[in-house]
């Protein structure tokens, strides 16, 4: 389920919509601008202006990256900017012992102490001597100290590493490299509920910086938690002082304290790192598990997870999701009493605190009895019984409610020969649905931030997932003889708004390889199918003709496109999430380049044979002024996605536009009673 959000359009309207929907999601929209919602038929785009209380959007829960490997931390890397006053001192010290080796060829002790003794003195000599010895920097033979091959080979290279070494010294770090463990992460989650890192200029200042974290007294378990991380991956001793109704654990470590700065520092800063995202499912259970720290535990079966930080709250809640963790989030108002204040006054404030709640399904799956399926594992019935036909099969029944247990659709498929393929492959994904709740207009100018996504035509946003829409051209035009775009091709956008799809492209990718962010970026072909918004260049043709109006064609109509069906769209996404490698990028083409006037004719002659009484429709063709920066030609290969996922488009243009007029008619028909 990996779709990198990318650049933000920013620009003013006058109207917005708030919707509100199960799960506590809430996203704004522009009127026009589509979400995905279910119906009898399927999945498709409505634009946020025509949603209703009680629509069911699409949301997930499911697994994130296929393959994921532990985070490593290079703890060289992480400290490189630390430094103190006896560092450069020492470097100094021994850069001049290296040097006058190398020069020298072999010394003595005696003969070396005397060729530095203005510099050194005869205690720290030996000392060095001794050290550069067992750090394989110096050889020693029969008395006499030599360089070796590799310090002569790349001194700037052994300068770093000299460097290195004595930090670890000066630190008492153990290694170079430090892999996260199920028993890091679980201490990381802990951290992240509990723990406090030092962050005052006088806390900065002091030689050790502390990491604590306040348990209570109850909390025996993540008290031997915290000692045995600190002993078995710290190689630290945690210091531990008890309290009225606490304990207080310190771990006293400069390096320790980089690691848990990842996470911010207070509760009101903390986040979570980019690394995490693309951990083992294991890992995020264990994250997740010491994250619980006076978590409670609900009648409902539910964990409740409390934070005053909300963007921490709604992170955790896509880090869980991703995770196949169903998740929910809530806000609630309390009023305190703000801090001291004089005797006989009382001064208060509101203040909002934010629930991420782990369902019951995840926190006590063996014990069904206390918990309901969750929206976001359901699919609406009455699609179940339009695509089967019916609701019993083979002793299995579906109950008439609205939603079903994705588990219990898949009990009562499991009892057919076959089953229709849009079924299977909506039962064998992680989307759900959530329910609309409200929706407020909000009038007045605002500024509204679209969000580009590279390369797909769906991706999920807003602070609980909702599938959103989007669209894009990053290659720019082809030439008459020039082969389809590949995944190598060079991005030439020739609109603004391709531009900023592109640079988005760019800064996913940037992402993947600076922080580890689990990503797959997709290209398409132009799409069309049943259920396109009216706008699109196929249904502003077949709906034309419909209504006896001028079909406008752009220029000549010498615009050509590849057109890729919408379910091979589909298929061909659900394969990149499925079998793609992260980081890789996949084009998603049809197969099928037509010439816009090529395809108005098309769809004409097929109207004039289902409508008589209007043909001939070709008569309505009106050439319009063409749109700035429209490209000429635009065609993607499918070439990679067949060779190394199996997929390939399994309509031709004419068997798919033939369904997509033929779905258009059945609507007017039905709009027409």
């Amino acid at each position: 389920m990996f779709h990198p959000i990318g650049n933000f359009i920013k620009h003013p309207v006058d109207l917005v919509y708030e919707i509100t929907y199960n799960g506590g999601g809430r996203i704004r929209a522009t009127e026009s601008h589509s979400v995905f919602v279910f119906t009898e038929q399927g999945i498709v785009a409505k634009p946020s202006g025509e949603l209703a209380i009680g629509d069911q959007l699409v949301t997930f829960v499911g697994e994130g990256a296929p393959i994921r490997q532990p985070h490593v931390f290079d703890l060289s890397q992480k400290l490189s900017e630390y430094c103190y006053e006896g560092l450069d001192a020492a470097l100094a010290k021994r850069e001049r012992i290296m040097q006058t080796v190398a020069v020298g060829g072999r010394f003595s002790y005696s003969g070396l102490h005397t060729a530095l003794a203005q510099d050194i003195n005869s205690t720290t000599a030996y000392r060095l001597f001794e050290t550069l010895t067992a750090e394989g920097f110096l050889t020693k033979k029969n008395g006499l100290y030599q360089a070796t091959a590799a310090t002569l080979e790349d001194s700037m290279l052994q300068a770093e590493r000299q460097r290195w070494q004595l930090m670890k010294n000066k630190l008492h770090i153990p290694y170079d490299t430090l892999t996260v463990t199920p028993l890091l992460m679980e201490v990381f989650g802990l951290y992240l509920a509990e723990g406090h890192s030092a962050r005052t200029p006088a806390e900065m200042q002091s030689p050790h910086r502390n990491v604590t974290f306040t348990i209570g007294l109850n909390e025996t378990r993540q008290l031997e938690l915290l000692r045995r991380c600190a002993d078995e991956v710290f190689g630290i001793h945690a210091s531990v002082a008890r309290r009225s109704s606490t304990y207080q654990i310190t771990y006293s470590s400069r390096w320790v304290h980089a690691l848990f700065a990842e996470f911010g520092c207070t509760a009101e800063t903390k986040y979570l790192p980019g690394w995490i995202w693309s951990q083992p499912k294991e890992f995020i259970v264990a994250f997740f598990k010491g994250y619980e720290g006076d978590a409670t535990l609900k009648r409902d079966g539910r964990r409740y997870y409390t934070t005053v930080n909300r963007t921490l709250a709604e992170s955790l809640l896509w880090l869980a999701r991703l995770n196949d963790l169903n998740a929910l989030i809530s806000s609630r108002t309390i009023q305190q009493i703000a801090g001291k204040v004089p005797p006989g006054i009382t001064v208060t404030r509101k203040r909002e605190f934010y629930d991420l709640q782990i369902t019951a399904e995840s926190v006590c799956d063996h014990d069904h009895d206390h918990w309901r399926s969750p929206m976001a594992r359901c699919i609406p019935s009455a699609f179940v019984k339009n695509l089967l036909g019916r609701r019993s099969n083979g002793g299995i029944h579906v109950h008439h409610k609205p939603l079903i247990n994705k588990k219990q659709v898949q009990r009562l498929a499991d009892t057919f020969e076959s089953i229709p393929p849009d079924l299977a492959v909506l039962l064998d994904s992680p989307i759900g649905v959530a329910q609309v709740k409200s929706i407020e207009k909000i009038e007045g100018t605002t500024m509204v931030y679209d969000v580009s996504v590279p390369g797909n035509e769906k991706f999920f946003g807003g602070n609980v997932p909702c599938l959103l829409h989007n669209t894009d051209e990053v290659y720019g035009t082809l030439q008459p003889d020039d082969p389809p775009f590949s995944e190598t091709t060079p991005y030439a956008p020739n609109s603004p708004y391709s531009a900023s799809k592109a640079g988005s492209d760019h800064l996913v990718r940037a992402y993947f390889h600076t922080y580890g962010l689990p990503v797959v970026t997709t290209n398409c072909s132009n799409n069309y199918g049943p259920f396109q918004h009216g706008e699109k260049f196929i249904p502003t043709v077949i709906r034309s003709c419909l209504l006896q109006k001028p079909i406008p064609v752009y220029g000549d109509g010498s615009n050509i496109r590849d057109w890729l069906y919408v379910a091979d769209h589909c298929r061909g996404i659900d394969a990149v999430i499925r079998r793609g490698q992260l980081g890789e990028t996949y084009n998603i083409g049809g197969c099928n380049e037509w010439a816009n006037l090529n395809i108005t004719r098309l769809i004409c002659t097929l109207l004039d044979q289902r409508r008589p009484e209007h043909a001939p429709h070709q008569r309505l063709i009106t050439f319009v002024t063409d749109r700035p920066g429209h490209d000429w030609r635009y065609a993607i290969a499918a070439d990679k996605m067949e060779r190394e996922l199996g997929w390939k488009p399994q309509e031709t243009f004419n068997s798919g536009i033939a369904k997509t007029v033929d779905w258009y008619l059945q609507r007017d028909a039905a709009d027409s009673l």
